[in-house]
């Protein structure tokens, strides 16, 4: 053991561990707990918290923990004055502050409030209060008898009702995991009585006296898909090809009027540059004043001009050139969907729109596919080729990438088939494992 000398007269620094003040008591950590509910729990401040307690970080505390409160806190949870609670909730496991709202017809806002939550995080065996305007789970709502190949997405066309409105009402932790014999709720449907009993449905699974479910009247784009699908799945293949754009449009040093051509990631690439009559025939390389895999052409007539690559697929780009102007026309070998891509008898189509991906497997296994559908809660599938890898997204859960969206990440380089689950459409696209591709899905 190493030795520390101190010398008579030094002067040392003495840390204290803060003394209760008179009046303070203890607090137990529960799951979920923060420090800042605590503190709004106890009447008391996250400084004060942190003080009494010597916490360097305030964001850390554990399940356990036995706090001390200051002066002025309890170490209970003040009891809600019952006339605010029109009833009390036990947390279930799976359960979400949404989903619990949802069920007692009460907004988000109002049950947080009630129960002084600052945040987002209850467990399991907590007690809720649910605050006035409490409307119990309705004993006459209907419910849906999931049969064999039913899909959420199918039953949401249904029923006209939307599947994130059915993951909700039913608390579904995964909506592609529902089984036959499921009661399913279907919020917002009321259907009408009918003199003919209905064995496969009822009021909550067990109330006789609810009115017979009648089906409901399907929307005419779903009853036009029942007369049309047979249910297979069209699949649009994203093939590789020169996709270009023009980059750069900037006044040339020299005063010369010049075309600039850029093949990413690829050298000696044919390129051509018409206007009229006339074309321009060159090659990409690596050049001391254009840059990697560029070649540019100075001294050529202004105009309206017509660019591609004059090897496989290409885009054709057209670009204006003005005098003494100096334009950058990009390209890069990439796997995408041609436009208009195929639509499936749903009305679904999909289709790459953008990828950063070359055509070759590269050193990585973080490629990341974008899906967007412009709806939310709808369930997209992705496979792996040979189907050794299969995951699921809910479009809208990455809302930083566009409305209904959601992605699939750390993506080994490959071929995926992704799809709507029910929307008869899947699209299939190549990533190298270190690039983005970007898919997005629409219905007519």
């Amino acid at each position: 053991m190493k030795h520390r000398i101190i010398i008579i007269g030094l002067a040392l620094l003495l840390l204290t561990v803060p003394v209760l003040a008179q009046g303070g008591s203890t607090y137990t950590v529960q799951p979920g707990d923060t420090l800042a509910d605590i503190a709004a729990k106890l009447g008391t401040s996250v400084q004060a918290l942190a003080s009494a307690n010597n916490l360097s970080d305030v964001d850390t505390i554990y399940v356990g923990q036995v706090l001390n409160v200051p002066g002025g806190g309890q170490s209970t949870v003040p009891a809600m004055p019952a006339s605010t609670c029109a009833a009390n909730y036990t947390v279930q496991w799976g359960d979400t502050l949404s989903a619990i709202a949802w069920r007692n017809g009460v907004s988000v806002d109002a049950l947080m409030t009630a129960n002084n939550l600052y945040g987002g995080t209850i467990y399991a065996g907590q007690q809720l209060c649910v605050p006035g305007g409490y409307i119990p789970p309705a004993s006459t709502g209907y419910y849906y008898t999931v049969q064999a190949g039913d899909t959420v997405t199918n039953i949401a066309y249904r029923f006209g009702v939307s599947q994130w409105a059915i993951v909700e009402a039913n608390n579904l932790s995964d909506a592609g995991f529902i089984y036959v014999g499921q009661k399913l709720l279907i919020p917002g449907y009321t259907p009408q009585p009918t003199q003919t009993p209905a064995a496969d449905t009822t009021s909550g699974g067990d109330d006789s006296s609810a009115p017979d479910y009648v089906p409901p009247v399907q929307p005419p784009e779903y009853q036009d898909v029942s007369q049309t699908w047979d249910g297979s799945v069209t699949v649009v293949a994203a093939e590789n090809k020169w996709v270009g754009k023009q980059t750069a449009n900037f006044p040339d040093p020299d005063g010369n009027t010049t075309i600039m051509v850029r093949t990413a990631n690829a050298l000696d690439v044919p390129v051509v540059a018409k206007m009229g009559d006339m074309e321009l025939h060159l090659q990409t390389s690596n050049s001391a004043e254009f840059g990697w895999g560029t070649m540019g052409m100075k001294g050529v007539p202004p105009g309206d001009y017509t660019v591609w690559v004059d090897q496989n697929a290409s885009d054709r780009v057209h670009v204006r050139l003005d005098p003494g102007q100096r334009i950058l026309v990009e390209f890069a070998y990439q796997n995408v969907t041609d436009d208009p891509p195929p639509r499936a008898p749903t009305g679904w189509s999909g289709q790459v729109v953008k990828n950063t991906s070359g055509t070759e497997p590269a050193n990585g296994v973080w490629s990341t596919i974008i899906v967007r559908a412009g709806a939310i809660g709808l369930p997209v599938t992705i496979k792996s080729e040979g189907n050794d890898f299969s995951a699921m997204c809910y479009t809208g859960t990455k809302p930083e990438y566009g409305a209904g969206a959601c992605d699939f990440g750390g993506l080994w380089p490959g071929k995926y088939t992704v799809g709507i689950d029910g929307a008869g459409i899947a699209v299939e696209v190549f990533v190298d494992g270190q690039g983005v591709a970007e898919i997005t899905f629409d219905r007519q």
